[in-house]
């Protein structure tokens, strides 16, 4: 082939071209070897290699686009770092033993279960989408696995001096907020959207009937994922005698009084009242803490299943059974340091 044929050549004896690059831009390339400059050519116009970040990048939009604020939050951590070890790399590179190698650091460094296994989610969803999309020929992630000896670790009810800080602390700003949390069990979004209108004061009774979640700032209530959400909750006395006397209106509004907070009001005011009791806890521990307190006042597990908005009973049984289980375990130690005693 006469390649000097195919080029303009230039006063000072090379040949040069033109190619568009990957935004559309006209570009000039030039050799003295027109040769050299054909396969040049030829590799520009190959499509540059898509990056597994890319890949990571293209589902995490659609995903997002499609699902509940809160789910597209799980999924942010996972994606980031798996971007910072692999997101430079081209996706037709990556081998299996690579990602299996990247599990196993995550199972050494103590990670729990089930953030493993997030994880190992989102390689699977993001490579069975550029497989569908024809944009991997192979699914590297088909042969992976969570390694063994991982443990699923549990969120624990707070130490006794953090409960005790909790209920006397009904003038911190979210103090009532968290006492709300301790005395029904509710979701930190379902006690977030509750409104003076739901509750009940003769009967004692707070209808459950919206959730509030944060997209991505901005408040939003919906109604609870599933119909055991939708129901009603028996409050003690105690709280009762706490719940301002009001009619109307957000029970925990934001800083105009009116209208929900948002997410960065949450977060600064969940910050504040952490630091002003002196202990780190979250919504969750008190929901635990609740459901904590209906197995030891012997509370049925259905009924317990009613008031935590369960939608299956096995959840709630998996609590009483992880909380029968302490017991018995509290119970063997006592029973050792009793004979250790006696020697």
């Amino acid at each position: 082939m006469n390649y000097a044929k195919l080029f303009t050549k230039r006063k000072d004896g090379s040949y040069q071209a033109k190619y568009k690059d990957a935004s559309g831009k006209w570009r000039t390339v030039s050799s003295t070897d027109p040769k050299k400059l054909f396969e040049r050519l030829e590799e520009l116009k190959k499509p540059a290699a898509i990056t597994f970040g890319q890949l990571i990048d293209e589902w995490q939009e659609e995903h997002d686009a499609e699902s509940a604020f809160k789910t597209a939050e799980a999924y942010a951590a996972p994606c980031r770092r798996l971007k910072d070890e692999f997101g430079d790399i081209p996706a037709d590179e990556i081998k299996p033993l690579e990602l299996q190698n990247f599990l196993g650091r995550m199972a050494r460094q103590k990670y729990s279960r089930r953030n493993v296994q997030l994880h190992l989610s989102v390689i699977r969803l993001v490579c069975q989408r550029a497989v569908l999309l024809g944009k991997l020929d192979v699914d590297p992630s088909t042969v992976l696995s969570v390694p063994k000896g991982l443990t699923q670790k549990r969120r624990e009810v707070p130490e006794d001096a953090a409960l005790a800080a909790v209920l006397a602390s009904q003038k911190e700003e979210m103090g009532m907020y968290a006492l709300t949390l301790l005395y029904t069990g509710l979701r930190r979004g379902e006690a977030l959207a509750l409104r003076y209108e739901d509750i009940d004061r003769k009967n004692r009774v707070i209808h459950v009937r919206r959730s509030l979640q944060f997209v991505p700032n901005f408040p939003e209530v919906k109604e609870p994922k599933t119909e055991a959400g939708i129901r009603d909750v028996y409050y003690p006395e105690a709280l009762d005698k706490l719940l301002p006397k009001k009619k109307s209106g957000p029970v925990f509004p934001g800083p105009d009084g009116k209208n929900y907070m948002n997410k960065g009001n949450f977060i600064y005011r969940w910050y504040k009242y952490c630091k002003a009791i002196g202990y780190d806890i979250t919504c969750h521990q008190l929901r635990h803490y609740y459901a904590t307190a209906m197995y030891e006042a012997d509370v049925p597990v259905l009924a317990a299943q009613a008031q935590l908005g369960h939608k299956n009973a096995s959840t709630t049984m998996g609590i009483y059974t992880h909380l029968r289980d302490a017991k018995r375990d509290e119970a063997n130690k006592k029973i050792d340091e009793y004979f250790n005693k006696a020697k």
